[in-house]
């Protein structure tokens, strides 16, 4: 057995494979015949070649995205910095009065913020 480059994509093949397992192009055995006629393609190779001409003509060069985020946990980072973003202009701009409901309103926002990063973070994967 030895290691083939693969004429479509240039990765490295076993020269028994039937297929390139990377772009999964057809790859034909040399086999010697005295007639000197070319093999005849195996099932497995028509397999592979079919499986490739399928892929072509439903998802050329397409990526698949997979959000790995729930939405809830996006949500409340959103509620989060928002209540972040409104307690700090509130408690600079609100006077004397305003500094212990800010305040308030800035801590909520923080743990809510910081707890969705979290859960986000250990629910991901």
């Amino acid at each position: 057995m030895a290691l083939i480059d693969c004429p479509e994509c240039g990765r490295q093949v076993s020269s028994l494979a039937t297929a390139c397992p990377d772009c999964a192009y057809p790859l034909q055995k040399k086999v010697s015949s005295s007639s000197g006629a070319p093999p005849a393609p195996t099932d497995d190779l028509l397999r592979s070649a079919l499986a490739t001409d399928r892929r072509a003509r439903t998802a050329p060069n397409s990526v698949q995205t997979i959000e790995q985020t729930a939405k809830s946990w996006k949500a409340a980072q959103l509620i989060g910095g928002l209540l972040l973003v409104v307690a700090i202009p509130w408690g600079v701009l609100g006077g004397e009065r305003a500094i212990g409901p800010s305040l308030f309103l800035g801590v909520i926002g923080l743990i809510v913020y910081l707890a969705a990063r979290m859960g986000s973070w250990w629910h991901h994967g």
